[in-house]
């Protein structure tokens, strides 16, 4: 038996696979799902379908994968908000650890803190000379509640010691036409979105998240050099199958993506969208989702963020 499955190993995937996006098409996650799917299919002779199951923050996408049977044919490219949607949502029908196997990272990337045009900061500090001079003026757009934007937004909010509107939106799409047409002044938000509009000078780019600039926007500081060292709530996207995935499947899938990750025209198509290919060890992955469990659930339940 275990020769037979030794020769089953060797020759996986032996039929298409598909590949659950927790969010809408058109996204970040979804972007990176379909360049990454269409590398991977490419080198095995099989289709990646691309499924997206958007809603709930990802819980719909999640909770299909962790009842999917641990065979390699049904993964999940998942945002690492996955990792603290237990502290969101009560209730999950799945434990977001336990429930899952982690195989790679795939992509990290910055928030980008944008402003409309018409605010007349030029940088962080003036953004918050502003809120703090004008308490509860500034408006700030969410993809939704409980996302990357809303959590940096309340981050900010807390380490600056400003009093500002979050509004939520049903996406960033929806968030990014209003912070265009002035409704609001501000957003954090990802950077597939953002530089169309930056590089148009439709909205100003005033810091990013991470813990280093963001590559598109080099000119751009960090929140953690504009005055608030440590800041940083980078975004990463990673993935996953169910609980039970054997050894074998997740070391071929874990080669694969850093195989398609090391391909150079892949590589800058990525990067142009502001996304960092990030490759890991399953184990790496695992202990990733387990820190953020830890300090964002921390976070999110000190400041009663619940999904809307």
């Amino acid at each position: 038996a275990m020769g037979g499955f030794g020769a089953f190993a060797q020759g996986y995937p032996v039929k298409p696979e598909k590949l659950i996006v927790s969010f809408a098409a058109g996204g970040p996650t979804d972007v990176v799902a379909r360049l990454v799917g269409e590398k991977l299919a490419g080198i095995w002779g099989q289709a990646v379908i691309v499924e997206n199951r958007p809603g709930a923050g990802g819980s719909i996408g999640s909770a299909m994968l962790a009842k999917s049977p641990p065979d390699g044919y049904t993964l999940n490219l998942a945002a690492n908000s996955h990792a603290y949607n237990d502290a969101l949502i009560g209730n999950l029908s799945y434990d977001v650890i336990k429930d899952f196997t982690p195989i790679s990272q795939v992509v990290s990337f910055s928030n980008i803190l944008l402003v409309h045009p018409s605010v007349s900061a030029q940088n962080l500090s003036e953004l918050v000379a502003f809120a703090k001079s004008h308490p509860g003026r500034l408006a700030f757009a969410s993809s939704g509640s409980a996302t990357g934007s809303h959590i940096a937004a309340e981050l900010f909010r807390r380490v600056a010691g400003i009093d500002i509107l979050i509004v939520h939106f049903k996406g960033a799409a929806p968030a990014t036409t209003d912070l265009l047409g002035g409704q609001l002044q501000a957003m954090f938000n990802n950077p597939v979105s953002s530089l169309p509009h930056v590089k148009s000078g439709k909205l100003k780019a005033l810091a990013s998240t991470g813990a280093t600039r963001a590559t598109p926007l080099p000119s751009v500081p960090t929140v953690a050099e504009s005055g608030y060292p440590g800041f940083k709530t980078d975004t990463w996207f990673g993935l996953m199958g169910p609980a039970g995935l054997s050894k074998e499947i997740v070391t071929k899938l874990n080669g694969d993506i850093a195989t398609v990750l090391a391909i150079d025209e892949l590589r800058q198509r990525l990067l142009l969208q502001g996304l960092e290919p990030t490759t890991s060890t399953p184990e790496q992955m695992g202990e990733a989702m387990r820190a953020e469990n830890k300090s964002y659930g921390a976070l999110i339940r000190d400041a009663n963020i619940k999904m809307n």
